[in-house]
Formats: C-alpha cells, structure tokens, sequence
C-alpha cells in the first residue's frame, strides 16, 4: 500500500492479507439491504408437493423424496456482491488506510507538545494541543484515529468525514456519508486528574476550533494511497493480484500546519460556524427529503402489494369458481349417472315381478 502524506512523500507500507469468510445471515442482509427474493425463485414453494419438480435421485442420499427440495435460481440468491457486502469492504479498505497512515506519520514527545485540560463554567474538562516549541511548516501532521465507522449525521460534533469517490470500488453502494467517529478519544489523561478512569485518545481530536483566522493554525487536508492485494490461493501456483488506484479508494482527512507554527501556541483549526450552520440545515432538508422519498417509496410498495393482493385474491376467487362449477358439473354427471343406474335397477325389479307374476298365472 502506498500512502500519500504532505511534505513526506509517498510512503509504501506492506500489511498483511487473510482470506475472512464473513457472510452476513440472509435474513439480515435482505432487512438491511432492502432486497427482496427474486419471485421466479419463490413460486415452486408454493407448488403443492406433487407438483413440485422432483429431486434427482442421486441426491436423495437414501431419503424420501418427499423430505428432500432442490433449490431453483440458486445463484441469484448469492449474495457475495450486495450492498451489506460491498459496504463491509469498503470499511476494510478505510481500515487498512488508517493502519497504514498510523505506520506513517510521525509521533511527537513531552518537548514537542503539551496537552492541557481545561474546566469550562459548568465543570466539564475539555483537551487542548499547545505547542512546546517552534515548528516548520508540515512538521504537525494528526491522522484521524478510531475504531468506529458510521454515517457522518450521527457523529455531529466529533468526526471525520471520509472522502468517497462517486464511481469505483471506493463508492457508497447507498451513496451515504462515512466518517470517522471522534467522541470516545477527545482526551488524554491518566486516572486522576479529570476524571476517576484513564483516558486514551488521539490529537487529531484534541485540535481545537476557532471562527478566528488569525488564531487557526491548523488546516484540513487529505491523504489518498494505492492499494495492491496479492492472493495465494491453496493449490494454486500463480497468485491472484488485484489493485485499486488511488482515484478509486476513499480518502482520510488530516490535520497539517500548512505554515509556521510559534512555541507556546494552542493548535486550532479554522471553523466557520455560519457555513457550518447551513451545512446542517442543507443536510436537514436532505434527510428530510430522503426520508419523504422512502416513504413514498413505502407507500408505491405497499399500493403495488395490495394491487399484486387484489390480483392474487381475483385469480383464486376465478380459479375457486371454476372449480365449483366442475364440482356442480361433476355432481349433476353423477347425479345422472346414479338416476340411470336407478332407473335401470327400477326396470329390473319391474321386469323380475313381471315374471314372477307370469309363473304364478303358469302355474295355476
């Protein structure tokens, strides 16, 4: 993997590869993903058994072939590429990215920074990132680190919106925001001082905000890399090589100090807070559309259900009535049948007194 950073070059870094057969229960990705079976797949299960096509023999393997179904259309039913799926790669290969941004970027001591907590009015403790000394331009480099990856609405105040490409493998199967969630390593103290538990973080998250420009020395920037994966697989002598350029992966943001940083400065990024606003309010309205539009959605799925319902419901009633009136065929042909038979038995019993009563007149 090679990992672009600012004034420090492509860096390559070698992680190692597993093969993970991590398959999500079919119930679960269908809720999710918002799929639904292929029908064709499902209208033999409705079949009555003796309609059903029959296994083969061979895989009876000694049972009834009433206790045995072969599946039809199995392989639509694979799930290997689906959106539950394709939205786990791409949180690996953000993963790897961290991992490989963490084996890169520098690491910074006591006489380089101080961390200093902070006790606002209402008694809560907030971090800051305070220079110890000068540093040049690019020599402050923060990656972004978490073990936690979600849709960047639920992560408002500390988070780190990923870059994702709108085509590729670096693409949202959904077109959703990912970023990275900040909130559990906004501070770095042991047991004590700030609170009764130890807590471990990340500077990235300790940057302060600031709507001064003057007093921002921090800027936001983005780190892309390339991506080679080499794939043995069991009795094969060739390896399986498959790569992505950085165009189609997403990219990390990261904080850089772009100029000059004085000792004995507190390190601050530049946040405009009307920009902000509106960029929450646009989100809102596109929430709020999305969710008009599910509904809607919703609503078209549950008019084509009763349609499909009322379809279904027609379709017995006329099959239901076409068998009554085979039944009522069925019946008159036996009624007429046993009318016959009667009238025949009506005639023999007629003709056997007949006889009998022409002996008698015989006999005397």
């Amino acid at each position: 993997m090679t990992v672009n950073i600012p004034n420090h070059g492509p860096q390559v870094v070698t992680l190692p590869a597993a093969y993970r057969n991590i398959m999500p229960a079919k119930e679960y990705e269908l809720l999710q993903a918002g799929l639904s079976a292929p029908k064709d797949a499902h209208n033999e299960k409705d079949l009555p058994d003796n309609k059903r096509k029959a296994p083969p023999g061979w895989c009876l393997d000694g049972m009834d072939q009433s206790r045995v179904k072969t599946e039809k259309n199995w392989p639509r039913m694979i799930a290997h590429g689906d959106n539950l799926s394709q939205t786990f790669w791409l949180k690996g290969r953000i993963a790897q990215g961290l991992e490989a941004l963490h084996k890169s970027l520098p690491t910074y001591g006591e006489k380089d920074l101080v961390v200093v907590h902070r006790q606002n009015e209402k008694g809560g403790w907030k971090d800051e990132v305070w220079t110890a000394r000068e540093f040049a331009a690019e020599d402050l480099v923060f990656g972004p680190f978490s073990s936690q990856l979600k849709t960047s609405h639920l992560t408002d105040l500390k988070h780190a919106v990923v870059g994702l490409p709108k085509y590729g493998p670096g693409k949202h199967p959904t077109n959703e925001c990912l970023a990275l969630d900040g909130r559990s390593r906004t501070s770095l103290a042991h047991e004590g001082p700030i609170d009764d538990t130890e807590n471990t973080g990340s500077l990235y998250w300790l940057v302060s905000r600031t709507s001064e420009h003057a007093k921002a020395n921090m800027s936001l920037e983005n780190v892309s890399w390339e991506q080679t994966v080499k794939l043995q697989l069991p009795l094969r002598q060739k390896k399986s090589v498959v790569a992505w350029a950085s165009n189609d992966l997403p990219t990390i943001p990261i904080f850089v100090n772009k100029k000059k940083v004085a000792a004995h400065v507190r390190l601050a990024n530049f946040f405009d807070e009307e920009k902000d606003k509106k960029a929450k309010e646009k989100a809102k309205e596109e929430k709020a559309k999305e969710e008009k539009a599910k509904e809607e959605k919703e609503e078209e799925k549950a008019k084509e259900k009763v349609k499909l319902k009322e379809k279904e419901d027609k379709a017995l009633e006329k099959q239901k009535a076409k068998e009554e009136k085979a039944k009522e065929e069925k019946d008159k042909e036996e009624a007429k049948d046993n009318s016959k038979e009667k009238a025949k038995e009506k005639a023999k019993e007629k003709a056997k007194e007949q006889k009998q009563a022409k002996l008698k007149v015989n006999q005397k």
